[in-house]
């Protein structure tokens, strides 16, 4: 099972990238355990480790490539 992180204010683009990776999961036979988080500060506060994280670049708070170092 792959762990994914989705730091993303907007819903719509959320649901897209959950969409994309439901998608290629089927696709290619593997299993995503998707966690959705608005903000990038409560990702940094409880990071349990993921393997793959989708960012949002703008976002309140703190901006995506801020979070991402």
């Amino acid at each position: 099972m792959i762990c994914a992180a989705i730091v993303e204010d907007e819903d719509n683009a959320a649901m897209a990238v959950e969409n994309c990776l439901t998608r290629f999961g089927e696709e290619k036979g593997e299993s995503f355990r998707i966690t959705r988080h608005t903000d990038p500060v409560a990702l940094l506060d409880k990071y349990p480790g993921y393997d793959l994280v989708f960012m949002d670049i703008k976002m309140p708070n703190m901006d995506g490539m801020e979070g991402a170092r």
